[in-house]
């Protein structure tokens, strides 16, 4: 007999929310080939669960899978619209702590990701650091120009691509959501399009930070990557502390490069699980 349901772990890391579950096992791996959704694309599968009007309001969608060799486990995973995920530190940090809590895996792990191998820590009961993918690629003072507006950004490949873009503010309107919308797409950055991240100087060694995700589309209430190429920016640029702490809309993320890569750490937390009946898929 089928499963007539299906559960998914939904978690927060500062507030950019994912759902997951574990694949693992032969057993889980059986539970989800007999549950109709398995059938499905797993990138139309995300749009539905994370961002269709009968969805459950998720910025991404990760499948924890066994994989060879030196890593621990490998995540499949998605953008709320679909698209396949390169990195993203604060799913890092919330499938980190899904998995230590699960049992079977220690406080130290290695997640196999498409931007290369992700080491993470448990800090605390909520609290997690992820060695990012080493900053590549910085290319500064770009400029472009939007609506005959010429804009200066930096760009920082910090696991996923970013134009980095100083401002003394990082309130978000309409009209900062449009531009943030064309910079992203803008044919200087293609074909792969970037994240955008506008960042404002605090004081030294602290920013605050606001990013405009491609695959979700929309700023998001934290984005792990994005703390990461605003605080190598302001690092950089101001020659501050190795320790950066970065304010994001949820939450302080905190960034250290005193490494050959950078650390990441702040909280992943769980707000619930979703058991999903399969007449959710019609």
């Amino acid at each position: 007999m089928k499963p007539n349901t299906f559960t998914f772990t939904k978690m927060s890391g500062a507030g950019n929310v994912f759902l997951m579950t574990d694949l693992r096992s032969p057993e889980s791996q059986k539970l989800w080939s007999q549950f109709p959704a398995s059938t499905m694309d797993r990138s139309q599968l995300s749009g539905l669960l994370c961002q269709s009007p009968l969805g459950f309001n998720a910025d991404g969608l990760l499948f924890v899978e066994p994989c060879e060799g030196s890593e621990d486990f490998q995540w499949d995973f998605y953008n709320a619209d679909g698209s396949q995920a390169e990195m993203c530190g604060n799913a890092a940090r919330c499938v980190a702590r899904f998995v230590h809590d699960l049992g079977d895996v220690g406080p130290s792990m290695n997640i196999r990701t498409i931007a290369g191998p992700v080491g993470a820590r448990i800090i605390d009961d909520s609290e997690v650091e992820v060695q990012m993918p080493p900053i590549s690629g910085t290319k500064w003072d770009q400029y472009v120009t939007i609506d005959d507006l010429k804009t200066h950004y930096h760009f920082v490949n910090s696991g996923v691509p970013h134009a980095v873009v100083g401002n003394d503010n990082v309130i978000l309107t309409e009209e900062v959501r449009f531009f943030a919308s064309r910079l992203r797409n803008h044919e200087d950055l293609q074909p792969d399009g970037a994240n955008v991240t506008f960042f404002k100087p605090v004081a030294a060694g602290e920013i605050q930070a606001v990013t405009y995700e491609r695959g979700v589309e929309n700023f998001t209430q934290a984005c792990g990557t994005g703390a990461v190429a605003a605080a190598w920016c302001h690092h950089q640029r101001q020659q501050g502390p190795a320790t950066v702490k970065v304010g994001m809309p949820g939450g302080l993320l905190t960034v250290n490069f005193s490494g050959d890569r950078p650390l990441l750490a702040g909280p992943a937390v769980y707000l619930g699980e979703i058991k999903i009946h399969s007449e959710f898929f019609g």
